[in-house]
């Protein structure tokens, strides 16, 4: 954008890397500015829209992501935004159909199963068969990832699968033994059956992995929950 001032995918890019550095002030001013240079955009449009969806402003981020939408239907990403978005207005019914229609648009990406799944587990709805179902096609399409197995382990967890749940987060850490999320899940679910020094080992484990100081202080928290 020094370059180019008037780019404006490249403000709206810049927006989003200022986001991500915690700068938000400045991220929406940039934002906000790559609108205004081209309110054509699909890509100014959705992460203006994502920027206010994240700020806990889903009335001032249903406009933009609604046009980023009908500018670029085929975007299977969108759909998955929308979904959020409807979540956050409390139309749960219509997010359903956000979520299909994400699925619909990319059978076979991981990435958008998993973003699904993580629609779910975020909001805690995992009476519904549809959370194991999700966890288990996208463990189908991609099962090598570990990040793909933690998923299915908490799904299984929070719905009460309990054994299945092992099975999979012990999977998990088999793949990807760098995941400290993985590692402190497991652990979690160990303490939850009073099996102590498993559950202990596991969160030391997280802990030595832990880049996250949210997640570290989770851990701790646990750990220090245990007898």
């Amino acid at each position: 954008v020094a370059q180019s001032p008037a780019y404006a995918d490249g403000h709206a890019l810049l927006g989003r890397a200022l986001e991500q550095m915690g700068r938000l002030e400045e991220a929406q001013g940039h934002l906000e500015r790559a609108v205004r240079l081209a309110p054509g955009s699909p890509l100014a449009r959705s992460l203006l829209g994502l920027h206010y969806l994240q700020s806990g402003e889903p009335e001032k981020a249903r406009p933009h992501l609604e046009t980023a939408y009908d500018l670029d239907p085929e975007n299977p990403a969108l759909s998955l935004y929308l979904a959020q978005l409807y979540a956050d207005l409390g139309r749960y019914d219509v997010a359903e159909v956000w979520l299909e229609e994400a699925t619909r648009l990319a059978p076979e990406d991981p990435m958008i199963w998993e973003g699904v799944v993580r629609f779910y587990l975020n909001r805690a709805i995992v009476r519904d068969q549809r959370v194991l179902e999700a966890a288990q096609d996208l463990v189908q399409l991609a099962p090598e990832s570990g990040a793909a197995w933690e998923l299915l382990g908490q799904a299984r967890f929070l719905a009460g699968h309990y054994a299945e749940a092992e099975e999979a987060l012990t999977r998990a850490v088999e793949i990807a033994p760098e995941r400290a999320s993985a590692w402190y899940h497991l652990g979690q679910l160990y303490a939850y059956l009073d099996r102590t020094e498993e559950a202990r080992e596991a969160l030391t484990a997280a802990r030595d992995r832990c880049l996250d100081p949210a997640l570290w202080a989770e851990v701790e928290r646990v750990l220090d929950s245990l007898p």
